[in-house]
């Protein structure tokens, strides 16, 4: 059986200057918002001159998970090619973060342009989530896994012309230790038939 879990988040600037933030959720019902902030129910954000550093939190199951490392080929630095593999194009870096529940990537490319992506392996799904922003505001939310071959493959959609939708699909392919194959596909009928736009080729 799938629930359908939905979280409402609310912050509200208080004439004090602190931030008052207020969540909701509900399963699979519409949420009921919180009450109004003037109620001072909530978490309250002070700004501090100072961090005070928390205990060590309790360990992850990350590190120990084999499913949450399946994305690890991606790991270190990478010069980022067009097809053929000539001419650099950009720089891709891939980290862990988060006791590695999180691989986070950075790509600076031509022009300046910058994009930032977080990956994650949901517990409750089983499946990977992409949320991939550029410094040209646009934003995606991929969702997948590693196919019979190990290669990634994510799936997400973006908004198009004329209120339409485009399927984005993606595939990380491993050739090596310091080689990956990108390919990226689209399709505008819901998923039924898919078109390769472009190849891209990740080199460590």
């Amino acid at each position: 059986m799938v629930t359908t879990h939905t979280d409402l988040f609310r912050w509200t600037l208080l004439q004090s200057g602190d931030v008052l933030q207020q969540i909701a959720a509900a399963n699979d019902a519409p949420v009921v918002p919180p009450p109004d902030p003037s109620a001072g129910i909530g978490l309250r954000y002070e700004a501090v001159d100072q961090v005070t550093p928390l205990s060590p939190p309790e360990p992850s199951f990350c590190p120990f998970r084999a499913a949450a490392r399946q994305f690890d080929y991606m790991l270190g630095t990478w010069q980022v090619h067009q097809g053929s593999g000539e001419g650099a194009q950009g720089t891709a870096s891939f980290s862990t973060d988060l006791a590695t529940c999180l691989v986070e990537e950075n790509f600076s490319g031509p022009g300046g342009y910058e994009g930032l992506s977080y990956n994650t392996f949901d517990l409750f799904t089983l499946q990977w989530i992409r949320t991939w922003v550029d410094s040209q505001g646009r934003r995606i939310v991929m969702r997948g896994g590693p196919d019979e071959s190990g290669a990634m493959v994510l799936q997400g959609s973006r908004p198009a012309p004329g209120g339409r939708s485009v399927e984005v699909r993606i595939t990380w392919r491993p050739e090596n230790a310091n080689e990956v194959v990108q390919v990226w596909e689209y399709s505008t009928d819901g998923g039924t038939s898919w078109k390769g736009e472009k190849e891209i080729r990740y080199t460590r």
